[in-house]
């Protein structure tokens, strides 16, 4: 018989068994009747769900058996975002749909509800129908007799507020025809499943848009192959996210590519589960891909590796395989190598090894963590109800934790989520102060499940290692740690490895890191050993390993043990319970362990126990930075296993009495960076035969070295930068048969190489940069044949190298370069066989020889700060394997050779500060590998390859580069010079490249505006309109305009003094000396010759002109002594204009002609601030700047002088000195919105960009404004730095706010331009939004839109 929904069954259903989700939160709950819609329309919509990512709770699914049916429901209920409720006609004779129903609706509030209408309508679920008629009247009538009135009462309530929400119809009864009905149920089941899709998309607020994007672009270009790419990344860093997102947007965008899809997800605890694990996900994958469940009937693992092989074969395919662990999964279910052609697979894991092991076509991708924008976003969304905005007050608090969260998204969820609608600071501040303190896994033990996850999967040995990292290795140099663990747990390369691929340890500038979750959930396991006794742990770190060892509670189960910080005096402490310590941190500690008799003229007391009892025995690492005592502590002697001494930071002066016979058989690593004290090192430590490596950087008092340090014949790695005393080593070095690595850079006094050097004959690395005293190289340095790094630059001493260098058969890099080197070495011609890198830096070379272009396997060609380099050889083209070649700084490189075509492999050419280059290459477009291409500071340059050959396959973005440059000398061409026609060749060589693009379009409409101006005043003869021109032109400052008119006017008058006079005066405000002689002498000659003719008269209008010029000339005021003379008389405009002569001190190069009463006077500010705010309506922006800088100096603390003056800078293009005023104005005032806002269109718009630091203006600037409602023009800012950093959504959110608060002409242009973005115009979105695609700042999504196609 068939049960109701009131007693739940367990069975497994179908092939797409998965079983239950115990730590999952659900996406989907679906409320239903069994026995009216289980193996119908249920089925298939759960199916649908599933093969969609999407993870639905079913009970016959997902209850297991044994656990509490209600418990389970409800806790899915609480997680699922949205519930699906599909009535029935027998929906409410079912207690338990009902009950559930109830609790969904009490929750309604956090949830979307999906109501589906089965075989009945929504007006029978009113309360009216309940009570009279219909099919739920008479189930409501059986339920009165058995439960509470008051429930009964309740779910009417409930039924009657449901019917209201808009659902699905779904009449079956209408037709008998089967098929049709079919149809009918596919098509809601379709919608639903879309629907849902849409929903969860919006749970996520942060940008995964950009990565899965880049990851389908990827896809794509193996379309017409079979791909599989493996998805990587430590927990919880949102690997099934982005997989789910990359699901849906493919199998929606490329359906037509595949003929079947499947998404298995989380199929490491499904196959961990029980016996048939891999049988039941085969049967799955073999169901999804085929539709068919009658067809797919797997016995055994070989049988359906057979049924996969046929059936992955013969279509093509998109395949999702979520948390793989195990490689034997990837085996079974054939997605490797029986991939058919253009199938598509996508597998995520936590190992990096199982993401490796793909035979076909395969790209893997790390998932990192989330950027410091996207994780306050997702933070702000799980805590201030689905906004990505903080509330006010909470900003900084919300930036602060999320922070804290290191860029997690399940942790950032799991904090948010703690701290929804919580309105108390006091609480905020806790969890804020408990993240900084490493406690976020005490909030929810979900992200420590969930973590440990990774960790469980690990071996003994690399559980131990983890720890040991999480405790006591962290930031820990690599080599060293592998040092102590070869000594104690084993060769330990093999666990390193699967640490690193698991995601739980990574290496960063050689130590070992890992995230700080990972610290806590390893700091939790240890804690978990013992409770209650901290001295029963393996490990013990500050402050239980301090209370332990005071309280003598210690025992031999501790192998860890970390004082790091304590102020306890080490002097009183005892360590011999500890017999099995292992590692042992005391950074930072304040006193010694023990001191020896030498030690107490030091006034160091020594109440220890005997030294061979001080410390335990088996004791591998001890770490003790910033040691404070003169000596190493005598208990520490004994110590035979120890293998690395760490005292970086010490003070000490030596290791110990020269007379001392102390030795450390077992010890591998002598670790003394930064010891400053340290004068030298006893010849007794020559003694410790198993040294590899001695680390002495920075001993900047070391003078000297043991003379036997070549009885080290272990030593591999010897580093004593920056040893600045340290003048020559010992003969003896030759003995170091082992060394691999020396470095001596920024040894300034070393004055030459010991003779033996060429006897260290393992040596690969030799770094000499910085030795500023060294003036030769030994002879036998050609003996070196293993090395394969010489770095010698920065040695200005060095010009001469021994022939015997040419016998260094394995040097691959080079790197020379000093003041007096003036040839490149000839030895280097004997190098073609090997050398790949050379770097010649900041040498007085003037040419390169000939023998360059024998060198054949070279990639890198490095001649950074050449200034004397005038020519580069033709044969440079025979340097095919050539990657970079860098002339940067070559500021006397005047040609490069034109046939460059071979170089094929070059990617980089900077030509940066080539200040006198005059070509870039023909052939230049011809490198189609080519991607970086840096021509900053190059004025010379006239000569460019054909507009034609810089098309595909050149780089868009070297041809992108070249534009900008043409595009900046046009400008220069057209404003500055005047010089039309250059300016006009310019604009067709772009047009010929990049015909669309924006900047391009401007330029031309400026320079036919400008070509039509000047055709204007060069063909006008009416001297009376050309003065007035001039005058209008003067007014707004712009003296090149007036220059064109004044010029015309000298031409159609030659015999004028007026128009002298008036380009006299323009030469002489514009400091054109030699112009303004020239033009005053040129006056006395025409006036010579007009007394002649007048009769000893000259021109009335001269004349009167002169008066009015001498007015204004006697304060030294030009530009008002042209404006009057112009005018032709003294106007309010020309005396408004002028500046008093008490402040003419302060304007640019006129500071002798002040006058000597000067005094500061704050009253005068506001006179000059009121003339300057003039002068920016009238459009003389240098004026006004030069009016604000003088009142700056009167009144330097006024806001509003130093804000319009950034204003006027900006206007001017001046943006750097327009931040700077900015930058002042907030430093007095942080809340002065128009500042705030200035300062975030300039961080927005202007190179270097810095969209995050506007984002944090506009921010401030509507909190300051009271919140979204006070703010409509920081709200439109705020849009436009959105856009630009790719959130669009949110952008078009912020403008069409900003309009409806205050609607302006450019508000509605922005939203314009913003819909146009979401059409796809993209170029009359980027017209509208006033934003140029080429000056978009280089890390803006925008710039990775596949939409957006310029060329």
């Amino acid at each position: 018989m068939m049960m109701s929904r009131s007693e739940p069954v367990v069975v497994q259903y179908g092939a797409s068994t998965s079983g239950s989700r115990p730590e999952e939160n659900y996406d989907v709950f679906i409320n239903f009747r069994g026995p009216d819609v289980r193996t119908g329309f249920v089925k298939e919509l759960n199916e649908s769900l599933r093969s969609a990512g999407i993870g639905p709770f079913l009970d016959s699914y997902d209850i297991n058996h044994g656990e509490d049916c209600w418990a389970s429901i409800e806790k899915a209920i609480r997680g699922a975002p949205i519930c699906i409720c599909v009535f029935s006609p027998k929906y409410a004779e079912s207690q338990w749909c009902l009950k559930e129903l109830a609790f969904i609706w009490k929750l309604r509030s956090d949830k979307l509800i999906l109501p589906i209408f089965y075989n009945v309508e929504p007006m029978h679920l009113r309360d009216h129908a309940i009570d009279r008629e219909g099919p739920f009247y008479q189930g409501m009538k059986k339920m009165i007799e058995r439960v509470p009135e008051a429930d009964v009462s309740t779910w009417k309530v409930v039924l009657d507020d449901i019917s209201k929400i808009r659902g699905e119809v779904l009449d079956t009864n209408s037709t008998e025809d089967p098929e049709h009905n079919s149809r009918l149920e596919a098509r809601v089941v379709r919608k639903l499943v879309k629907d849902v899709q849409k929903r969860l998309e919006s749970r996520y607020p942060v940008a995964i848009d950009q990565r899965a994007s880049h990851i389908i672009q990827v896809l794509q270009r193996h379309s017409g192959e079979a791909c599989t790419m493996g998805m990587w990344g430590m927990g919880g860093v949102g690997k099934t996210t982005l997989a789910t997102k990359i699901y849906d947007r493919m199998k929606e965008n490329y359906k037509a590519n595949y003929k079947a899809t499947s998404f298995l997800k989380d199929v490491a605890r499904r196959a961990a589960e029980k016996n048939g694990a891999l049988e039941a996900l085969q049967t799955q994958l073999l169901f999804d891909l085929s539709g068919n469940k009658e067809l797919v009937n797997v016995v055994n693992v070989d049988q359906g590796k057979i049924l996969l092989q046929q059936c992955l074969q013969s279509k093509q395919v998109l395949i999702v395989v979520d948390n793989v662990e195990d490689e034997a999964v990837t085996n079974a279910l054939c997605i490797d190598e029986y991939l058919g052609i253009g199938s598509c697979c996508l597998v995520t894991s936590r190992s990096s090894e199982v993401c490796s092991t793909f035979r076909t076509t395969c790209v893997n991708y790390e998932v990192e963590l989330l950027q410091s924008v996207d994780a306050r976003q997702l933070f702000c969304w799980h805590a201030f109800e689905e906004s990505i905005f903080p509330r006010e007050g909470f900003q900084e608090l919300a930036s602060k934790i999320s922070s804290a969260c290191g860029g997690l998204p399940l942790v950032l969820e799991t904090i948010g989520s703690l701290l929804k609608g919580e309105k108390d600071i006091r609480i905020w501040e806790e969890v804020l102060v408990n993240l900084q303190l490493h406690e976020a896994l005490e909030y929810d033990d979900r992200v420590f499940n969930q973590l440990k996850l990774s960790f469980d999967s690990l071996e003994a040995r690399e559980k131990d290692m983890f720890l040991d990292v999480a405790c006591f290795f962290l930031g820990t140099d690599e080599d060293l740690a592998i040092e102590t663990w070869e000594s104690w747990r084993g060769s330990p390369w093999v666990c390193l490895r699967n640490l690193k691929r698991k995601c739980l340890l990574k290496v960063e500038k050689s130590c070992l890191t890992m995230h700080d979750l990972f610290v806590d959930m390893g700091h939790k396991i240890v804690t978990m050993e013992s409770r209650v006794d901290p001295g029963e742990r393996s490990r013990l770190w500050m402050d239980d390993s301090e209370q332990m060892i005071l309280a003598n509670m210690t025992t031999k189960k501790t192998v860890t043990f970390s004082l790091a910080g304590s102020k306890t005096a080490l002097m009183n402490l005892d360590f011999k319970d500890m017999k099995n310590l292992r590692l042992l941190n005391l950074d930072g500690c304040s006193e010694g362990i023990a001191h020896s008799e030498q030690e107490k003229d030091l006034g160091i007391r020594d109440n220890l126990p005997a030294c061979n009892n001080a410390l335990p025995q088996l004791l591998r690492h001890i770490k003790w930075h910033r040691m404070p005592t003169s000596e190493l502590p005598s208990r520490v002697y004994g110590l035979q296993w120890l293998v690395v001494l760490d005292f970086t930071g010490s003070k000490m002066k030596r290791l110990w009495h020269p007379s001392s016979d102390v030795t450390f058989p077992g010890l591998r690593a002598l670790i003394l960076v930064d010891c400053t004290a340290l004068s030298e090192l006893p010849n007794s430590l020559t003694r410790s035969s198993q040294i590899r490596k001695l680390n002495m950087s920075g001993c900047s008092a070391l003078g000297m070295m043991p003379p036997d340090i070549g009885c080290l014949k272990e030593l591999v790695f010897l580093d004593l930068q920056g040893c600045l005393k340290l003048e020559q080593l010992p003969e003896s070095m030759g003995g170091l048969t082992s060394l691999i690595r020396l470095n001596l850079q920024n040894c300034s006094n070393l004055k030459s190489l010991p003779e033996s050097i060429g006897s260290c004959v393992s040596l690969r690395l030799l770094i000499l940069a910085g030795c500023l005293g060294l003036v030769r190289l030994p002879y036998s340095v050609g003996g070196l044949r293993n090395l394969r790094s010489l770095l010698a630059s920065g040695c200005n001493r060095l010009t001469d190298f021994p022939e015997s260098m040419k016998e260094l058969s394995s040097l691959k890099n080079l790197f020379l370069g000093g003041g007096e080197l003036k040839a490149v070495p000839l030895f280097i011609e004997h190098l073609a066989g090997t050398l790949e890198c050379l770097h010649i830096h900041n040498s007085k070379i003037k040419s390169l020889p000939e023998f360059v272009s024998k060198l054949t396997k070279l990639q890198i060609m490095d001649f950074c700060g050449c200034y004397l380099l005038q020519s580069v050889p033709e044969s440079i083209n025979d340097l095919t394997d050539l990657r970079r070649l860098n002339f940067c700084g070559c500021v006397g490189l005047e040609k490069l050779p034109n046939l460059i075509s071979n170089l094929q492999n070059l990617e980089e050419l900077n030509l940066e500060c080539c200040e006198q280059l005059k070509n870039l290459p023909n052939t230049l477009g011809q490198l189609k590998n080519l991607q970086i291409l840096k021509l900053y500071v190059c004025k010379g340059l006239v000569e460019f390859p054909k507009p034609e050959s810089l098309r595909e396959p050149f780089s868009e973005s070297c041809c992108q580069r070249i534009c900008e440059f043409i595009q900046f000398r046009c400008e220069q061409n057209m404003m500055l010079r005047g010089d039309y026609i250059a300016a006009e060749k310019d604009l067709n060589f772009i047009k010929l490249v990049r015909p669309k693009d924006p900047t391009f379009l401007k330029l031309q409409a400026l320079l036919t505006e400008e070509k039509c101006k000047n055709s204007k005043a060069l063909l006008s003869t009416d001297f009376e309109w050309l003065r007035q021109q001039a005058w209008q032109n003067v007014l707004v400052n712009d003296m090149r305009e007036a220059a064109v008119f004044i010029n015309r006017m000298v031409e159609v008058d030659s015999e004028s003094l007026f128009a002298l006079m008036c380009r006299m005066t323009l030469r002489h405000h514009v400091d054109d000396v030699e112009g303004h002689g020239a033009d005053l002498e040129l006056m006395k000659t025409v006036a010579a010759i007009q007394k002649q003719k007048g009769n000893g008269v000259l021109p009335q209008l001269f004349v009167d002109s002169r008066k009015i010029w001498n007015q204004f000339m006697s304060k030294r005021d030009s530009r008002g002594a042209l404006l009057a003379v112009l005018k032709g008389e003294s106007n309010e405009e020309a005396t408004q204009s002028a500046i008093p002569i008490d402040v003419i001190s302060t304007l640019p190069g006129k500071g002798e002609l002040a006058a000597s009463s000067w005094k500061p006077q704050p009253a005068k500010a506001a006179v000059l601030l009121e003339q300057a705010r003039t002068m920016i309506g009238l459009g003389d922006f240098w004026g006004a700047v030069v009016h604000l800088e003088a009142a700056d100096k009167l009144d330097p603390e006024n806001v509003s002088i130093l804000y319009n003056r950034g204003f006027a800078k900006g206007l001017s293009k001046d943006c750097a000195g327009a931040c700077r005023d900015y930058n002042r104005v907030l430093e007095m005032d942080p809340n002065h919105i128009d500042s705030l806002l200035a300062r975030a269109h300039m961080r927005q718009s202007v190179h270097p960009h810095d969209l995050e630091g506007a984002l944090a203006d506009c921010e401030k600037a509507i909190a300051v404004c009271g919140g979204v409602i006070s703010s409509p023009m920081p709200l439109r800012e705020r849009g436009l730095i959105k856009f630009k950093m790719g959130h669009f959504d949110d952008a078009i959110a912020d403008v069409e706010l900003s309009r409806q608060l205050c609607e302006t002409a450019e508000t509605v242009e922005y939203m314009e331009g913003l819909l146009k973005w979401k059409r796809g115009d993209c170029e009359g979105a980027l017209r509208d939004l006033g934003i140029s695609y080429f000056l978009l700042p280089d890390d803006s999504p925008l710039k990775f839109q596949k939409k957006v196609e310029m060329k």
